[in-house]
C-alpha cells in the first residue's frame, strides 16, 4: 500500500484527484460532509467532454446526458441572429449534478478509492488545539 493522502472535500476535482491518486498506488480518503448518496444538488452542469477523456474516463451513456444545443444570438432590434453551430462531437455535455457524482465515484471505486473511503463527516476533522 502507498502513502496516505486525504482529499478534503469531494466535489467533481476531489474525486477525480482521489482517483488519480489512487490509480497510482496512493492510498486515499476522501472527507466529504454529505453521504455519497446526498452529493450534489439538483442542477444541470455543462462541460466540455475533453475534461473527462483528459482525465481517462470514457463519455458517460448517453442515457445519462444531453448535448448542448446551438445557440442563437440577437441584435438589441432583435433583427439580426447569428447562430452557434457545433457539431455533434464537439458539443459539450449537459448532465445532472447527482449523475456526475454517481459516474465519477464509480470510477474512483475502480481506481481504488474504497468505497467506505468516501465518508460522511458531521464535525472538525482537526481538533481545534491542534490549528
Amino acid at each position: 500500500m502507498g502513502k496516505k493522502i486525504i482529499v478534503a472535500g469531494g466535489v467533481h476535482g476531489g474525486i477525480a484527484a482521489a482517483m488519480l491518486l489512487a490509480q497510482r498506488g496512493y492510498d486515499v480518503t476522501v472527507y466529504e460532509r454529505n453521504a455519497k448518496t446526498k452529493m450534489g444538488y439538483d442542477w444541470t452542469d455543462i462541460f466540455d467532454r475533453k475534461g473527462l477523456l483528459a482525465i481517462g474516463l470514457p463519455i458517460p451513456d448517453h442515457s445519462l446526458y444531453n448535448l448542448k444545443n446551438d445557440v442563437t444570438f440577437y441584435g438589441p432590434a432583435m433583427e439580426t441572429a447569428l447562430t452557434q453551430n457545433t457539431e455533434d462531437d464537439k458539443k459539450e455535455i449537459q448532465m445532472e449534478r447527482r449523475e456526475i457524482y454517481k459516474y465519477l465515484i464509480s470510477y474512483a471505486v475502480k481506481a481504488g478509492v474504497i468505497s467506505s473511503a468516501i465518508c460522511c463527516i458531521s464535525g472538525d476533522v482537526i481538533q481545534p488545539s491542534m490549528q
